[in-house]
Parts: structure tokens; sequence; C-alpha cells
């Protein structure tokens, strides 16, 4: 899914207007009858106190006040007098109101604004996506006050105050909390932002049927990843195939006291598909790996490598390695030496970072995949700025490499300079040895010879997926371990 800006968000709107045809007035209609069955299917509660700005986010508000109460819910709603001018449709739809008797209040300052005295949700529809400057006034008085009050908070199409695109030069203080976005078409780049993200809460797409034809042809270098495309790119495994079929990853992992790592990572690898698996490590991890993994080749770190007769479809390293100079020399061994998809993590970013001259010979069939620690290391910072994207964006321009961050919402930046949004984890990732697993994960996939992109892409979709799976069967996300995600990868298979 493209991810457009505000402006292009607008054009859209005006192109479906013209070319469908239909007036705005009924588009907003049809927008708002969305927003509403979404809203009233998470079943959020029965009462519902609206706050409209009077421009066409407010006007959205309004529709959703008449639906509402058409359905037999108890509903106030609040006009905010930020402003003498309203928009066209918010004026017809505020009429609409009054001639079904619905009343509405008309705050011209918060000592006009009354708490609610029983349980409600509070909708924000004051302000859409087009604001370029921090609220002031009236506005963020009441966006103050809101934040405040306990109750669950849902915004319509963006939170007030908030940027849809650059938030750099925003006072997100003065931003709507929500808990809930019921977002349009699309989502806005501030939702998968790591800053600005938690603003917005849970973010619920909803289609209004602006026109395809603008989309397809709208030049967009950030997208959305959805799970029906990465189930339109899986390949189930045909009859007529053996383990040659999928490929012989070789991983590079473990050392004393963190044979964990490489045996998490191992396991993933050989779950995700792959059809053999060697790991080279140092003898202390053999025997663990006899047990646990018999299944998986060992060779011996300490006897070296024969890079000439190196016969393996993809590389994966850093897990558990060390940060010695043996270590270091086999990195830059592995970039210099080797051709096939390689990803690289944990240690193997740790020694990149003190080597960045070595950043220069990764290529497009490199991934990095650092957590924000790491991506602060490769950057030479201490601490991340609100355009850290663009960094992302340029770093793996500038390197000719895949950049997967990972996150709660994990990005994957592309030598080509586009940005891939992965919103498929949860908190039951929060937990030791996870980005051992995503590592293995990736590296089996990229074994059986998919593209390098949506091989990232499937193998944060499939890592995302265990998660969920193994919190559900463990009854808590708290419980889940590294390990449990290997044991549901079949599920998360299953689910494409």
């Amino acid at each position: 899914m493209k991810i457009l800006s505000a402006q292009q968000t607008r054009d859209a709107d005006a192109y479906t207007i013209a070319q469908e045809p239909i007036s705005s007035l009924d588009l907003m209609e049809r927008a708002a009858s969305r927003a509403t069955e979404r809203l009233l299917s998470l079943e959020l509660g029965q009462r519902y106190i609206i706050f409209c700005g009077k421009g066409n986010n407010g006007g959205d508000g309004l529709v959703m006040a008449r639906l509402l109460v058409e359905k037999g819910l108890d509903v106030t709603v609040v006009v905010v007098e930020h402003t003498k001018e309203a928009s066209a449709d918010f004026t017809k739809n505020l009429a609409r109101l009054k001639e079904i008797g619905i009343e509405t209040q008309h705050m011209k300052s918060v000592a006009d604004l009354t708490a609610p005295e029983q349980p409600s949700v509070l909708i924000d529809a004051l302000l859409g996506s087009g604001l370029n400057r921090p609220l002031e006034g009236l506005l963020a008085e009441v966006v103050k006050i809101l934040n405040k009050m306990k109750m669950l908070r849902v915004a319509i199409d963006i939170p007030t105050g908030l940027f849809a695109d650059d938030n750099s030069e925003n006072d997100l203080k003065r931003v709507f909390q929500a808990h809930y976005t019921l977002t349009f078409q699309h989502p806005k780049k501030a939702f998968l932002n790591a800053f600005t993200a938690p603003l917005a809460g849970k973010v619920e797409v909803i289609d209004i049927g602006l026109t395809s034809a603008f989309y397809k042809n709208a030049e967009s270098h950030s997208f959305f990843v959805e799970p029906w495309e990465i189930s339109s790119w899986y390949q189930p495994r045909q009859k007529f195939t053996y383990k040659g079929s999928y490929g012989h990853a070789y991983l590079l992992a473990g050392n004393e006291g963190k044979v964990g790592a490489a045996l998490l990572s191992a396991h993933a690898a050989m779950r995700a598909g792959c059809g053999l698996l060697t790991l080279n490590s140092k003898p202390i991890v053999q025997s663990s790996l006899n047990q646990r993994l018999p299944e998986a080749m060992f060779t011996n770190r300490d006897e070296g490598i024969d890079w000439q007769h190196f016969q393996f479809d993809a590389v994966g390293l850093g897990p558990g390695m060390g940060l010695d100079l043996a270590s270091q020399e086999l990195v830059k061994q592995v970039i210099q030496n080797t051709s096939v998809p390689r990803v690289l993590d944990a240690d193997a970013l740790t020694i990149l970072s003190q080597n960045r001259t070595w950043l220069y010979f990764l290529d497009q069939q490199t991934v990095l995949t650092p957590h924000v620690g790491e991506f602060k290391k490769l950057l030479g910072v201490n601490k991340l700025k609100e355009n850290y994207l663009d960094q992302l964006q340029e770093m793996a321009q500038n390197y000719g490499a895949y950049i997967l961050l990972k996150d709660s919402i994990s990005t994957l930046a592309s030598p080509s300079g586009q940005l891939f949004f992965c919103d498929f984890g949860s908190p039951a990732l929060a937990t030791a040895g996870t980005g051992d697993v995503l590592t293995g994960i990736l590296l089996g996939l990229l074994a059986q010879k998919i593209p390098v992109y949506k091989a990232v892409l499937m193998a944060v979709y499939l890592h995302g997926t265990a998660g969920k799976l193994a919190a559900e069967k463990m009854g808590a996300q708290e419980s889940v371990l590294a390990s449990d995600l290997v044991a549901n990868l079949g599920g998360a298979f299953a689910s494409l």
C-alpha cells in the first residue's frame, strides 16, 4: 500500500470528486459511514462525546454523530468555536443534525467544557491532516484538557495537532493522545515514526473508495506492507522436490557464553525451510547443537574457511559470535569473499560500526538488521532525531544495501531509496533472543532464493506472527520466550 503525503491525499479526494463523480458532501458521508462501522465493530462503549472543529474533519464528526444516534446510542456533540469560518460541508451537516433534533454544544472557551459524568468514548474530530503548525489558542487548551480525561480516546483520520508528514518542527506535547485512530485510505507517515506513532495508538485503516487510478499513478517511496501481500509471495512446496531444492544456509554464530544465540538462529533457519544448514561456530557449541538440532551440520570456526570452495546459497553472521579480533576478521572476510545473499546482525553490526570503511564493501545482496541501539552505533550518534527515517533511507542508498530497522513498527530501507513499513510485531517479541530468531528465519528464506526484499518482509511477518501465536498459547505476552517463536513458525506459515 502506497503512503501518500498530506497534499497527495487532498489531491486524491479532489480526483475522486471529479472522476467518480461524487460531491464532496457525499464523499464525506461515505467516509464517515465507514468510520462509524469500524468504530462500532471495536465495541468500545455505548456513550460517545464527539468534539468537532469547523472544517471537514469536524464535518466527519457530525456525520458520525448522526449515524450513532440513528443506532440508538447516547451521543453528545461539542463544536469548538476556534474560528468564525466553517467549511461548507461542515455547515450542511450541522444543519442536518438540527433537522433531526440533535442539539450541539458550542464551546467558545475552556470554561464552557463540562466533563461527562458517566464513562464515554471521546471522539476527536477537531482538525484533519492539513495542519502544518503547532496548535495554539483555544484548540491547544482543549486538547490539553481532553488528554487528561479518563476515557477511551479515538481520533478521526489523524490526532488533532499531529502533522501528517514531518513533525520535526511540531510541539508533540500539544497533540491529542489517541488510543485508536480511524484513518482514511492509508496510514499517514506520522503513524510509522517511532517518535509520533504512540500518539495515534492502534491505527485502523479505512477504505473510503478513493479512485484507484490516482493511487496507481501517484509517486511514493514509502509503502505500508499488508499480510495479503506476503501471502501472494508465498510458494508452497511442490511434490517433486528434495532438500537441495531449498538451499544450503551457512550460519556463523555463537561463542563461549553465547551458545544459545547460535542454537536459536540455527533452529529458526531450518524451521523457515532451508534444505540444509551448516553452523560455523566454536567447538563448545557442537555438543549442544548435536543434542538440540541433530539435523544441522557443524564446522569448527578455529579451522578457518576455504573461500575458494565456498558453495552455499546464503550466509548469516553475528548472533553471539563475539567481538574479538578473530571475529572482526571473519566479518571482513565474509563481506569481501561472498557474493550470495547475506544477513548481518548483532555482533557483526557492532563490528561494522567500529570499522565503517567496510560498509562500502556491501551490495544489494546484503541485509543489515539493526535494532534501534545498533542503528545509532552505525550512525555514530547517541540519540536519534525525528528525521531518523531519512537517515535510514540515506544509509541504504549510500552503501547499496538493505537495512531493516527493527522496532515496534519495523522499517526496511532499500538501496533504491524505498521504505517498507511492517506493523507485524507485538510486545511478545520484547525478550532476549528474538533478534537471533529473526536472523535465522531470514537466512532460511534467503537460502531458498527468494528475492532479498521479499525475503526480509516475509521474515518480519513470520517472526511477528509466530510471536502472536506463542502469546495466545501461553496466555500472556510476558511469558513468551524466543524459542516459543521457533515452535510457532509452522502456524505462521500456515497463516499464509
